[in-house]
């Protein structure tokens, strides 16, 4: 096998395999509140041991970043894709082969190692493109479109196969993506233009520090997220809506993620990021307090809980490619994406578990509430990222960025 494969990671073969194959290792996120809802209802575990191990895949997710600095430069990456993808096959069909819960916990983490391996080649690549901004949005499109799916189907099939359904179904959609990986390349150098410059980027003092401001924020977004998310089809259950009624709710939900993700690759850096990432904030904080509201009434818990989720998914997937893109654009090398990686595990792995902290009996108003501090918290430590004028981008009026690519093509 050649372990130098040159791969353009702007080459339509690469970028598609690589949005896809990123989307798919994912999926358990976009899928965590059919498959808590299934935890707690067919295998018998409490709310929180379900959060748990939504978060077991989440740490594994963010592990694995830890690792991927010393590999990444080391070692093909073509061949370890390779090894991950085929680990991640063989622990969800073990995670189907058993309801233990201290059994399922170990798989769970495991697997989420293999997908965070994945994960770590794909941002690095991601971070390499032309237009990281773009590419990061379609990614997140990618990721919503999977789960939309499985949101809108999965509902259906569940009461008679049970959740063994969904891990043999990830297991087999990762082995079709076995298929594709000839388009992945083998180090960053075989990642970029081969006629093109190679990024040899270094941080200054300042670079760094905004960096590190906006990684702490982009962990503050995931605890928000990926804890509001997993318990969002027990906030359902409370506006008492039946599963097959949110299953179709939270599938149209993520059909909007996929509008909100979109806006933002067409829209890319024309106005700038200040500005979306404003919107962002406004259209997500909306969301939330919607969904406080569900315990509260009793008329419109439903409306409520519709509105709730519809402008909580649209705005998720329109402002994070934003968050990505302003720190992957100050570092060509891909190590402080990688990095933003770890607390992105980390924040993915916390959020459930720290979000059951904040349920009190049938109430989530307490969870909902911490998650519009992070999200509000989170703005404010990208804010110096946002502004920042190192990759060429203003932050409030249409950039000159795709006139300086063009140049340089030249």
């Amino acid at each position: 096998m050649n372990q130098n494969l040159q791969r353009d990671v702007n080459s339509l073969g690469t970028m598609a395999t690589l949005l896809l194959i990123g989307a798919l290792v994912m999926a358990i996120l976009l899928l965590a509140p059919i498959v808590v809802g299934a935890y707690i209802t067919e295998l018998g575990f409490s709310v929180q041991q379900a959060g748990y191990l939504i978060s077991a895949d989440m740490a594994g997710i963010g592990f694995a970043t830890i690792p991927a600095l010393f590999w990444l430069p080391r070692f093909s990456w073509h061949l370890v894709f390779k090894i991950s993808l085929l680990a991640t096959i063989a622990l969800h069909i073990a995670s189907a082969l058993t309801g233990d819960f201290t059994q399922l916990l170990a798989i769970r983490f495991f697997c989420g190692l293999g997908s965070g391996t994945i994960v770590a080649v794909c941002i690095v690549c991601f971070g390499l493109t032309r237009h990281p901004d773009r590419v990061y949005a379609l990614w997140v499109a990618g990721q919503l479109l999977i789960g939309a799916f499985g949101l809108a189907v999965l509902p259906h099939v569940m009461p008679e196969w049970g959740i063994k359904v969904v891990f043999f179904s990830l297991a087999a959609t990762s082995g079709a993506a076995l298929l594709f990986l000839k388009y992945i390349p083998s180090s960053i150098e075989a990642a970029q233009p081969i006629t093109g410059a190679k990024h040899h980027a270094h941080l200054g003092t300042k670079s760094t520090g905004k960096i590190a401001l906006g990684i702490a924020g982009l962990y503050l977004f995931y605890v928000a997220l990926s804890g509001v998310w997993a318990y969002i089809e027990r906030i359902g259950v409370s506006a008492e809506l039946t599963p097959e009624h949110i299953g179709y709710i939270l599938a149209i939900a993520s059909i909007l993620g996929i509008a909100g993700a979109l806006t933002a690759s067409v829209l890319d850096t024309r106005w700038g990021r200040l500005v979306p990432t404003a919107f962002g904030l406004v259209i997500i904080v909306t969301g939330l307090l919607a969904l406080s509201g569900v315990n509260s009434v009793n008329t419109s818990a439903a409306a409520l809980f519709i509105l709730g989720a519809f402008t909580f998914k649209y705005a998720w997937t329109f402002i994070l490619p934003y968050f990505l893109a302003s720190i992957s654009s100050q570092d060509k090398s891909g190590r402080a994406i990688v990095i933003a990686n770890i607390f992105v595990g980390a924040g993915m792995a916390s959020g459930p578990a720290i979000a059951a902290q904040f349920i009190t009996g049938e109430s989530y108003t307490s969870l909902i509430t911490m998650g519009i501090i992070c999200m509000l918290v989170c703005f404010l430590l990208f804010l110096p990222l946002i502004l920042s004028k190192r990759d060429g981008i203003k932050s409030g009026s249409p950039t000159q960025q795709d006139h300086h690519i063009k140049a340089n093509d030249h």
